[in-house]
């Protein structure tokens, strides 16, 4: 993962800090080289001894003074150092110039680094903390949709018991009434056979005596 870039105004901001120290006040060359370099930094550009013997000291590429570059670029590196200890230190951006270049390294200060870590992780974790409650709201979702299919199935399944229940009732109740009719008309047919019977024996009997009998 890339390291944050401090934005151009908060660098510019750090350069003038540095420049206007206690360290930096007596070192005339100093400030310019640093603000030289710097410059080529925000621009995107790469800077060599070429450049700063010409931008900053101003003299020729043939000139014989091309130590004069190395030199200060050692001293610069030594001020940084003293005014990171010092005044600089609660710095939120560092200034560096690693040694074998020229070019500037610039980043945040390692607390401010490990604040923006942390910012990065929390992010992260809010972020699966918000899937997590999405999943849970889908599930919980679900959950409801299948319950309220459930329910109605019961009702209809309660519903169709209901008119299964009712349709057995009437079934049985016509087949009572059935039973009570037929059992009533066999009554009937048994009483009205036996009255036919005693009637017949009764005329049987009034003949007999009639002709004699008895």
């Amino acid at each position: 993962m890339d390291e944050p870039r401090p934005s151009n105004q908060e660098v510019q901001t750090a350069l003038a800090a540095i420049c206007d120290s206690q360290v930096f006040a007596n070192k005339k060359t100093l400030p310019e080289l640093l603000a030289c370099i710097v410059n080529h930094w925000l621009a995107g550009e790469d800077i060599n001894e070429d450049v700063l013997l010409s931008e900053v000291f101003k003299r020729d590429l043939k000139s014989a003074e091309t130590n004069i570059v190395r030199s200060n670029a050692i001293n610069l590196r030594a001020a940084l150092a003293e005014y990171y200890d010092v005044e600089g230190r609660r710095d939120e951006v560092r200034i560096a110039i690693p040694r074998g270049t020229y070019n500037a390294q610039i980043s945040y200060s390692a607390a401010i680094r490990e604040r923006a870590e942390l910012d990065r992780r929390e992010a992260v974790l809010t972020e699966k903390e918000r899937e997590i409650e999405r999943r849970h709201a889908e599930f919980d979702k679900k959950v409801a949709e299948f319950e309220a299919l459930h329910a109605k199935r019961e009702a209809a399944e309660a519903v169709r018991q209901a008119e299964y229940d009712r349709k057995i009732a009437e079934l049985e109740t016509k087949l009572t009434r059935q039973i009570q009719r037929e059992s009533k008309a066999a009554e009937t047919r048994a009483q009205s056979r036996e009255e036919r019977i005693v009637s017949k024996l009764n005329t049987t009997i009034m003949n007999y005596t009639d002709d004699g009998g008895f």
